[in-house]
């Protein structure tokens, strides 16, 4: 996911807040309710607008989007682990546990990160999977 830009600078600082927000990344930081870049950058110890021409030079994305992408990847792990145990999955849970506070939230960042519709993104993904009732890709 790194977007190696020609132009930017990459300074020894920089590679280390990259390796710190790798951590906190794999740490699920960005499910805390409200998370801001203004939390990140406390975390990080950096000003909240080094932090963001960080994030938008070495991985392309605005914060908000950044976000939603990891919200998104954490989501596509939680169908995963539940198609593992059950091959139904009860779709509002799991997207509530991936950090999104509604299902417009939701279709807002699908639609945005991913370019598709989260029943057509799934339903080729997972064929033959249960869409019936609750179980249902939205």
């Amino acid at each position: 996911m790194i977007n190696k830009k020609k132009d930017f600078y990459f300074k020894d600082e920089d590679k280390i807040l990259v390796s710190k927000l790798e951590i906190y990344l794999d740490n699920l930081v960005f499910l805390k309710p409200n998370f801001r870049i203004f939390d990140l950058s406390i975390l990080l110890e950096t000003p909240p607008n080094h932090v963001s021409k960080l994030i938008r030079h070495v991985y392309g994305y605005k914060f908000s989007d950044f976000i939603m992408y990891h919200k998104l990847n954490y989501l596509d792990t939680l169908i995963e682990q539940e198609l593992k145990q059950n091959n139904k999955l009860k779709f509002t849970t799991l997207f509530n546990e991936a950090g999104f506070k509604s299902r417009s939230n939701f279709y807002f960042a699908f639609d945005k990160i991913r370019n598709s519709s989260p029943k057509v993104y799934y339903n080729n993904l997972y064929p033959g999977v249960s869409l019936n009732g609750e179980y249902v890709f939205l």
